[in-house]
């Protein structure tokens, strides 16, 4: 779906931020952008290094956004941690998260089901 908060990441990008959070042999072989939410965009990756991962990234932060929407990537990052630390129920894992803003200017995070 099209959305002024769905970040379009290029491919450089996506491998920038890769090699940030898996090493510098991370290189997105195969990526296919999951188009059914509506507020980040999501990418399946298949990396190089032989990782199957999902990509999240939030709106730019200059994009205006309802005040409960503001730090929302953090918010579930926190929620997938809590409940995975607790062991009985099934999310993903978060692999790598990043809200510096210094290699893109949106929050990321990688996860998967482990």
């Amino acid at each position: 779906m099209e959305s002024i908060t769905k970040s379009k990441l290029t491919m450089e990008q996506i491998n920038k931020i890769a090699k940030q959070a898996f090493g510098n042999d991370s290189k997105a072989e195969i990526i296919t952008e999951l188009t059914d939410g509506y507020f980040n965009t999501a990418y399946m990756l298949s990396l190089s290094n032989g990782l199957k991962t999902v990509l999240k990234v939030s709106p730019p932060k200059d994009v205006r956004v309802m005040r409960y929407e503001k730090n929302i990537m953090e918010t579930e990052v926190y929620v997938l941690n809590k409940i995975k630390a607790k062991g009985d129920v099934p999310v993903p894992k978060v692999l790598y998260y990043d809200r510096s803003g210094q290699t893109i200017e949106s929050d990321f995070f990688f996860s998967w089901n482990l």
